[in-house]
């Protein structure tokens, strides 16, 4: 299973593609399940009941009132939610402020600050990857897509300061994944031009979307779990075990 944010959206377009085209891995039964749009993903979107997770934010719970399903139960789970990097970026930039170091105009706020408000941006989500850990599932992550030439706040901000931005973002935002165990489906090689932008050709197919991606990147993304899930198969003593 996998579930989270509008990113959600291309990869199950993906899905369907392969399902489509027949390329689809075999063995594997994919429910992908999108929540709805990130921005309210740092709020307390989720509780504890027993042996599972209770979807509370009322847009979220009406796609998916409690994780993992009852049926059938999934035997892992991929949150496309952690490494997310637009929504503290558009509250930083519409802020008017500037990390310390970093090239852009504005209030200057330090380092030691952008990593707390991360890691406060990211509390509610790595709870939720915590505690489904706990109920014994084997929980990762998926990499969303890094910035487009074309998305909105390029112009007004400039390239350089949103790249840089986003490599620091990123960083607290990976590391913290990584210390809590969690594997990352990491984007391909060759898909972030020399420019440090998402190749074109993998950006959605609605011209006014400028963050988003398309279902064949998306049907990528689901063929690079497909080695990590083949080993949590075959490793059934261990239902965390992601080694």
């Amino acid at each position: 299973m996998i579930v989270g944010d509008s990113h959600t959206g291309a990869l199950k377009r993906g899905h369907d593609l392969m399902v489509q085209d027949g390329t689809a891995p075999d063995g594997i039964t994919w429910r992908i399940q999108p929540l709805g749009p990130g921005k309210r993903m740092n709020t307390p979107f989720w509780k504890k009941a027993g042996d599972h997770a209770v979807i509370t934010d009322p847009q979220y719970g009406k796609m998916m009132p409690k994780l993992p399903p009852d049926d059938p139960r999934p035997d892992a789970i991929g949150l496309s939610m952690p490494m997310w990097n637009g929504r503290i970026m558009r509250m930083i930039l519409q802020s008017g402020y500037v990390v310390h170091g970093l090239p852009g105009q504005g209030h200057v706020m330090s380092r030691a600050l952008l990593r707390h408000m991360v890691l406060s941006d990211m509390k509610y989500i790595m709870a939720l990857g915590a505690y489904l850990g706990e109920l014994g599932y084997p929980v990762f992550a998926i990499e969303p897509p890094t910035l487009f030439r074309h998305w909105s706040y390029v112009r007004p901000f400039g390239a350089e300061t949103c790249l840089a931005l986003q490599a620091e973002v990123r960083a607290i935002q990976r590391a913290c994944v990584d210390e809590a165990g969690m594997p990352v489906i990491e984007l391909p090689e060759g898909c972030i031009l020399e420019d440090g932008f998402m190749d074109p050709q993998h950006r959605s197919e609605d011209p006014t979307d400028t963050h988003h991606v398309n279902a064949e990147f998306g049907a990528l993304m689901l063929k690079r779990a497909v080695p990590y899930l083949r080993r949590i198969a075959t490793a059934p003593a261990s239902r965390n075990a992601v080694g």
